[in-house]
């Protein structure tokens, strides 16, 4: 999901206001945060992986699992090492995906 457009971000946004209570804040925190699993996906597919590198990629996912624990209505988040696709998708109760392998809302980056 690389060079997400602002259509891909609207989207996000509308999928995650219909099936879940996320903020606008929340949802933008969301996407800042796919966007540095991203950049780190990328990184290590192209360059060694550092402790340094690890720690943040950890750091983004507990940003991340805090976010959906704000939320309430979110069951948690995928991450992937793959910069070919979404590296974030978000979980929700309601079960709604947007994703080929129906394992939730797929977070753009930028």
């Amino acid at each position: 999901m690389a060079n997400a457009t602002t259509k891909d971000k609207m989207e996000f946004a509308f999928h995650m206001a219909r099936h879940s209570k996320a903020t606008p804040h929340q949802v933008q925190r969301l996407m800042r945060y796919g966007a540095t699993l991203n950049r780190l996906a990328t990184k290590q597919c192209n360059e060694p992986w550092t402790d340094a590198d690890q720690k943040k990629r950890d750091s983004i996912k507990a940003q991340v699992a805090k976010v959906c624990k704000e939320i309430g209505d979110c069951t948690g988040a995928e991450c992937s090492n793959d910069p070919r696709g979404a590296c974030l998708k978000i979980t929700v109760a309601d079960g709604f995906t947007n994703d080929w392998g129906r394992e939730g809302i797929c977070v753009p980056t930028s």
